[in-house]
């Protein structure tokens, strides 16, 4: 059995792509919530920003959306403003409108509503698997994981199924 073991020395640079090329640096979270729990991160490639690495304060923060707003972007890439609305998805929305999706999107993919879906899963699934299992070696996350909820979710929403490959694209880019 392969035991994985987080490699950063625990001072990695989060303002970096590169730092999580092979994972998220845990040892660096780990003092991070141990020493410095609100940590400042000064990036010169964008905004700088905070990390904030323990639960009970990012709960308070997830209430507070006058003070921590999702609304002006969670990307860390500098982007002109027509890019951010270009790009806006349901994660950068305040309340009430994150509310008011987050109830609709809850009712698509309940427990009952998601159960009528499970042959397909299953299906996107097997067709996802057959294709990546014949290369050999293949990245995990760019072959399966970007995948399946795309697709899935482009069916969901009614997409015909030669789109389905554009829409895996435009969600990883």
């Amino acid at each position: 059995m392969t035991i994985w073991t987080p490699q950063d020395d625990g001072h990695a640079d989060l303002a970096s792509h590169d730092t999580f090329a092979m994972g998220a640096p845990h040892n660096t979270f780990a003092r991070l919530r141990r020493d410095d729990p609100l940590h400042w991160t000064e990036y010169a490639g964008g905004e700088n920003f905070w990390s904030v690495t323990r639960y009970d304060d990012i709960i308070q923060m997830n209430k507070n959306t006058e003070v921590f707003s999702s609304a002006r972007g969670i990307r860390m890439e500098d982007q002109s403003y027509e890019e951010y609305l270009a790009r806006r998805t349901f994660q950068e929305t305040d309340p009430p409108e994150h509310s008011k999706v987050r109830m609709k999107l809850m009712r698509a993919f309940s427990k009952t509503s998601m159960a009528q879906y499970e042959q397909e899963i299953r299906d996107i699934c097997g067709e996802i698997l057959d294709s990546v299992l014949e290369q050999g070696s293949f990245d995990a996350t760019k072959e399966i994981a970007r995948q399946l909820p795309m697709r899935m979710l482009g069916r969901v929403v009614g997409l015909p199924e030669a789109d389905l490959p554009w829409l895996v694209e435009k969600a990883t880019h």
